[in-house]
Order: structure tokens, then sequence, then C-alpha cells
């Protein structure tokens, strides 16, 4: 990525000019965040994607307030307070003191479950960590308060045996998330309070690292802008050149959907295909199927064999009202039934 550095120091120079406008005008004296925004020629190929970023300039400050996320120790348990207190031990081991707050899984699912109190969480803190074993469980608990928000958990790894080590280099350093899904992507590479030529330095190897991650190179790169949160966006790069962008091909995993029990049917299972086809699989053996009561089962057998018993007594007697009807018939005719005989009776 061509980059010139007098060109980038121009563009910080006037953001802090304008930081310092905005601060005059507002009580609160806060570090703001200094982000990198981009656009790209072509839509990444990509889902969800994050770039780890090697800044040469620490992120870290000495008033951050950092949350981790940590996976529970007992699952069964409802109880999270010893994941707790078995972690802030783990990090006293360390010798680490700048984590505010530990917060386990069974904590969100429950403490954190409505929309307002994930949104309130998302605005507690600086930095958010996380277990790497529970980071692919975690858009399910935090959902797009932080998610849709970009306040992305960094993963770490909390069997590390330098445990201290791995979290300062995920504080330290910034991360880049392509979500696939639009033209444009935001990362944080400074902050208000670090020098002028720190911040130039930090820019300028993001944006290198930024160029040579993402599908299609630096060639897919339209724009590059430095911003803050509160300002406006000053322009560092704008590509002239309109040429085409190839795009890697990524080859799509496509599998069958696995088979499901369905309720109309007893003991079968329903399988739809990737083409829409439907088909019904019907078991053999119904009292493996540990979810059907084989008592009823067995009861409604027994009903059905004793129905189809009656049904074939009653069409092998004639019926009552039908013997009625023939007498009221030979009635109204007049003609006489005849007499059983003596000997008829004694055959009957």
């Amino acid at each position: 990525m061509d980059l010139k550095k007098a060109k980038v120091r121009k563009a910080v120079a006037a953001l802090f000019s304008l930081l310092k406008k905005n601060k005059k005008s507002m009580f609160i004296d806060e570090a703001e965040k200094i982000h990198l925004q981009f656009t790209f020629k072509k839509v990444p190929n990509v889902k969800n994607k994050t770039l780890h970023l090697n800044l040469p300039h620490s992120l870290k400050r000495d008033t951050v307030d950092v949350c981790l996320f940590v996976k529970d120790l007992n699952k069964k348990k409802r109880d999270f307070d010893p994941s707790i207190h078995h972690y802030k031990e783990l990090l006293d081991k360390h010798d680490i003191s700048f984590v505010t707050e530990v917060i386990p899984l069974k904590c969100l699912k429950t403490d954190y479950k409505p929309y307002e109190a994930k949104r309130i969480l998302s605005d507690r803190f600086d930095v958010y960590l996380a277990d790497k074993c529970i980071i692919r469980l975690l858009p399910d608990y935090l959902g797009k308060a932080f998610y849709g928000r970009k306040r992305l958990p960094i993963g770490v790894n909390m069997s590390a045996s330098d445990l201290k080590k791995e979290l300062l280099q995920a504080l330290d350093n910034s991360h880049c998330y392509i979500s696939g899904r639009g033209p444009c992507s935001m990362c944080t590479v400074a902050h208000s309070e670090m020098k002028a030529e720190h911040v130039v330095d930090n820019v300028i190897a993001a944006a290198n690292q930024i160029a040579t991650g993402i599908p299609g190179g630096p060639v897919n790169i339209k724009n590059i802008y430095i911003k803050t949160e509160g300002s406006m966006s000053i322009p560092l790069f704008f590509s002239t050149d309109d040429g085409d962008v190839v795009l890697p091909r990524q080859e799509r995993k496509v599998e069958d959907n696995d088979s499901e029990e369905i309720t109309t049917i007893l003991g079968a299972k329903v399988k739809v295909s990737r083409f829409g086809d439907v088909k019904i699989i019907q078991e053999k053996r119904v009292a493996e199927d540990e979810d059907l009561d084989l008592d009823s089962l067995t009861a409604k057998k027994k009903f059905k064999s004793a129905q189809a018993k009656t049904s074939k007594k009653s069409s092998m007697a004639p019926s009552k009202s039908k013997s009625v009807a023939l007498k009221q018939k030979t009635l109204k005719s007049g003609i006489k039934q005849p007499k059983k005989s003596k000997k008829q009776k004694t055959k009957s």
C-alpha cells in the first residue's frame, strides 16, 4: 500500500485540530478513539473475517476499563459465582490488575438476557476480551447490542503459560472485522492521548496489513479515511484505477439436512434434501425409539385387534333390525311365513 508519510501527517494534524475545537465545546475531557475507515471496490467474499493488526505503538491506556468473558466451570449448576472466583484468583496469580470485571456465560444468559441490559453492558467498558473456546458462542449471547455496533470481543487464550503477556498483546494491538455484507469497514488504530507521530506510524502499519489481508489485495481498496466517533472523515487515499478486481473463488459446501421426527406418522422421520425433495423414512424397529410411549402403542394395537374381531362377528350374524324389517314386509303383503316343523325345531 503506497501511503505517503507526509500526507498522513497532514491528515493527523487536521484531525487533532478538530479534536481541540470539539474539546472546548465539551466539558468532559476524555481520550477519543481514532479509526481507520476504508471502502472496497468489490465486497469481499468472506463472512465475519477478523484481521489481527500488529501496531508499532500500544493502544493501551492507564484508565482503560476491560471486561473479560469466560466459560463456566460447572455447566450443570446454576450458580456462576465459583467461576468468577476461580478466574479472579487466576488473574491475581499472574499479577494482572487491569481487568475490571469477569463475566461467565451463565451470567450473560441470566442477568443480561434483555436487550436493554446488553446495550448498557456494551457501553460500560472500553475493551472486551473473551476466552477463545467460547468466542463462537458469544454472538448468540451478546446479539446486535455488541455485534451490530462493532463492539467485538477480542479472543485470548486463558490457558496460556504467560497469561499477562497474552492479555497485554490483545490490548496493545488492534483487530479489523470484515462482515462481507457491505463495502465499508473500520478499525481502531490510535487514540487522542497518543503523540501525532505515533498515530502516523500506526495508521501506515494498519493500512498496509489490511491491504494485504483482504480478498483482492491492495487493488480492491477504493479509498481510506481517518476519523473519530464524533468528527468528520479526513481522506488519506483515493484510487483512480478502475481496473477489474479478481476475488478468489471459495468452494461452497452444501450438505443435506439431517432427518427429523414427524408427528403425523408414528415411528417415522422426514428428510428434506437441498433440492427441496421430501422423503419419509419409516423406521423398522419402533421399540428402539426412546421418545415413543410403548405402553400406549401396545394398547392401540390391542384395541384395533379387538375392534376387528367384533366387526367379523357382526358380519357373520344377521342384525336384529334386518329381521324386523323382513317381518313387517311379509305382514303388509299378506304372505304367511311358513311354520317350522318339529323336525326343523329339533334340528335347530
